[in-house]
């Protein structure tokens, strides 16, 4: 870690110490110095990525409420929750290749399923090749004008790790056949390598929608994405990847 990584993990963990002894504080976070630093602080509760926040019980009451406040939100949110606003974004998406997601992903970022993650393995990759289908669902809105889906990203992908032979040995049939496993010359680990589904999982937020705007005008908005006459804006965070069960 550099300097500066230094300094401004420091600066971050004095901000979260000061502003936890307020009142509870959220924190999301990946990095795993950041983390071991900050789960023992009192009033601080660990979040791994955005989609697990929109989920906890308290923010969700705050959303509802924000929800039944603001003008005509409901009606929004029950028109971007129709098939037609879900799937006319998500092709959008892919349309426009804003859900990039080919290329290598290491173990920080990916969670695997419970029959690898029983086992005692490293140096886990997931290599993303192709993405097949995006799905939306969930709209929330999140005040200052601003909605949110929680995105799934399905993909063909290859999974490669290094474990013990009979590590590799007490998987099921099925993870052994999908999974093929290579001696490498100078380790006592073998290597497995197969091709897996992946899911990723994110948030996809819209800006500038006018609480009072028309349900008709919205889907017109909707339909014209990225052209200059929609004046909403969309923006995709990944927040992980999740290795499918192998059947």
């Amino acid at each position: 870690m550099s300097w500066f990584e230094r300094k401004s993990s420091a600066v971050i963990l004095d901000a979260i110490e000061k502003l936890a002894k307020e009142d509870e504080l959220f924190v999301v976070a990946k990095d795993g110095a950041l983390i071991d630093a900050i789960k023992d602080i009192d009033n601080v509760v660990l979040f791994k990525d955005l989609t697990e926040v929109i989920e906890i019980p308290q923010l969700k009451a705050t959303l509802d409420e924000l929800n039944a406040s603001e003008r005509k939100v409901t009606s929004i949110i029950e028109t971007l929750s129709t098939f037609d606003s879900c799937y006319e974004i998500s092709q959008y998406l892919i349309d426009n290749y804003l859900v990039e997601v080919e290329g290598f992903y290491d173990e920080d970022f990916v969670e695997l399923p419970y029959d690898l993650s029983d086992i005692d393995l490293t140096e886990h990759e997931v290599h993303v090749r192709n993405l097949k289908e995006v799905f939306l669902d969930s709209p929330r809105y999140l005040g200052n004008r601003k909605f949110a889906y929680a995105l799934s990203a399905e993909c063909e992908a290859e999974l490669s790790f290094y474990c013990g032979n009979e590590a590799y040995e007490s998987l099921s049939y099925q993870y052994r056949k999908a999974l093929s496993k290579s001696e490498v010359q100078g380790l006592s680990n073998v290597k497995v390598t197969g091709s897996v589904e992946v899911i990723f999982k994110g948030v996809v937020e819209l800006s500038s929608i006018e609480t009072d705007i028309e349900t008709s005008q919205l889907q017109v908005h909707l339909s014209y994405l990225g052209a200059e006459r929609s004046h909403i804006s969309c923006d995709v965070r990944l927040e992980k990847l999740e290795v499918q069960d192998i059947y």
